[in-house]
Order: structure tokens, then sequence, then C-alpha cells
């Protein structure tokens, strides 16, 4: 997760001269960290909020406030969307896919299924 937070602030514009991958790392685990503050699910919005803190505000970095908050809600949309879509998909399949399924009544009575 940590490469993917780094990949996403480096597929907006932010370069290693403007914040080196240290601190990419070091404000990932720091946000880490936030999360097991019990305030949102998920930590969401008070983990983003760590993010920006650190990456803009400490260390005197050059990078642009507005391009590092791109960055971190990409690193978001792509934690949190790719496993809804797959978990979606996953659910569409099983409800609807009754091939594998046997019936518990039947299985309960110690019958074999006509298969």
């Amino acid at each position: 997760m940590a490469a993917l937070f780094v990949v996403s602030l480096r597929a907006v514009g932010v370069s290693a001269d403007d914040v080196s991958t240290a601190w990419v790392v070091l404000a990932f685990a720091l946000g880490r960290l936030l999360v097991m503050i019990p305030v949102s699910p998920g930590g969401l919005g008070l983990v983003d909020l760590g993010f920006l803190g650190l990456l803009t505000l400490g260390w005197g970095t050059g990078a642009n406030a507005d391009v590092i908050s791109a960055g971190v809600l990409l690193y978001r949309g792509l934690s949190y969307l790719p496993p809804i879509v797959a978990g979606l998909g996953s659910f569409v399949f099983w409800r609807f896919n009754r091939s594998w399924r046997r019936d518990w009544q039947i299985e309960r009575r110690g019958e074999m299924a006509a298969v």
C-alpha cells in the first residue's frame, strides 16, 4: 500500500525533488497510525488530513498542496474502488450462479441430491 501511495503521488506530478520517497513512506506510516483513532469508519478524512499535513506543512517541502491533495485522493480512490468493484462482481456471480449449490433440506436428511 505504501508503494501505491508513492506511485499515486508521482503520477500526479509530485517529484522526488519536491517530496522524497522516504518522507512519503513516513507520512504513510504515520497516517496508518491515525487509523487507530476511531473518529470515522476506516479513518476516512482524518487520515487524508494527516497525509496532507505531513506532506505539505511539515519539513519545508516545495510541493504544491493542490498537487499533493490530488495524489492523496488518487491513492484513496485506487485503494477503495477496485475492491468494491471486485466484491460487487463476486456477489453478483455468487447470487445468480446456482450450479454449485445443493438444497439444504435434502442434505439434512442425508439423501443425495439429484444432479
